[in-house]
């Protein structure tokens, strides 16, 4: 959504609330605030749209950038796609039960089937590395999040050993790290025998990824054009190594304090995206 448009809506919200002038004024002076806070660079672009694409879902294949795979129209595509969702639903909640038997205690797992949109757009973003959706061996994806490095090796260990031959990669960025990103990620084949692609990691590694997302995947102007700025690499490599001493027990000190543009673009860990935030005494509204 651009400036002037969040100007409108927010303004026309205000009117139908009958809130008064005194919120209109107050939303000024927080964009004016934000203006200020992130610089001349940024002035007239998209300066706080946080939606982003697994967040907000994109109600249309068109808005998403690129082209899907030639070879098939986009009618043979969207059958296709349709039917690997459907496939894939059908087995999902037996997975998901199957690894909460064998997460540790106090470990999340969640996971989700990718809808006919993330589908598509994943084709088309990912430029003809795929030729169509069956291909895709993210459609199922599962996540465990454990409480402990401990416990995320032995849950690492317990699905190889109890998934056998139906685990068929195996990925560890948690002890080599991709950037800052540490995480195991195992392709496994479900009982049906499709792909999927299930994460296991650390609270604190999963809070910092969820943070870190959008640096490495920007969705909106502003985060395209903060994510190479070395104020925004060196705040991510400080959370995580932050968060590496707390996941190895040792004192990390201070919890690392991000600027106001870096907060203002992308949150801080630990913080939903989107929520009302303070920028001097000003309250800006949640988008």
């Amino acid at each position: 959504m651009a400036e002037r448009e969040y100007e409108r809506d927010e303004a026309g919200k205000f009117a139908e609330t009958g809130t008064g002038s005194a919120e209109a004024k107050d939303l000024k002076r927080g964009k004016q605030a934000v203006t200020k806070a992130m610089g001349e660079r940024l002035r007239g672009k998209q300066i706080v749209q946080l939606h982003r694409l697994r967040e907000a879902k994109l109600k249309k294949i068109e808005d998403v950038p690129g082209e899907l795979p030639p070879g098939k129209t986009k009618e043979e595509h969207e059958k296709i796609a349709k039917e690997v969702i459907e496939k894939h639903k059908k087995g999902f909640d037996a997975e998901i039960d199957a690894l909460k038997k064998l997460a540790p205690e106090g470990a999340e797992v969640k996971g989700r089937v990718k809808d006919l949109t993330s589908a598509l757009g994943k084709l088309k973003l990912k430029g003809g590395s795929y030729s169509d959706a069956s291909k895709l061996g993210d459609v199922t994806g599962m996540r465990v999040v454990t409480d402990s490095v401990a416990d995320a090796q032995k849950m690492v260990d317990d699905v190889r050993r109890e998934y056998g031959d139906r685990v068929v990669e195996f990925d560890d960025k948690f002890n080599k790290p991709q950037g800052d990103y540490r995480s195991f990620h195992l392709t496994v084949l479900t009982k049906a025998g499709l792909k999927a692609e299930l994460q296991i990691r650390t609270k604190n590694q999963n809070e910092h990824a969820d943070w870190a997302h959008n640096v490495y995947k920007p969705l909106n102007e502003a985060q395209a054009a903060l994510r190479n700025d070395p104020a925004v690499k060196e705040y991510s490599k400080k959370m995580a190594d932050y968060f590496w001493e707390k996941d190895n027990g040792r004192d990390p000190g201070p919890k690392p304090v991000a600027s106001e543009e870096i907060e203002l673009v992308y949150g801080v860990p630990g913080r939903p995206r989107g929520g009302k935030r303070k920028v001097g005494n000003v309250t800006l509204p949640a988008f």
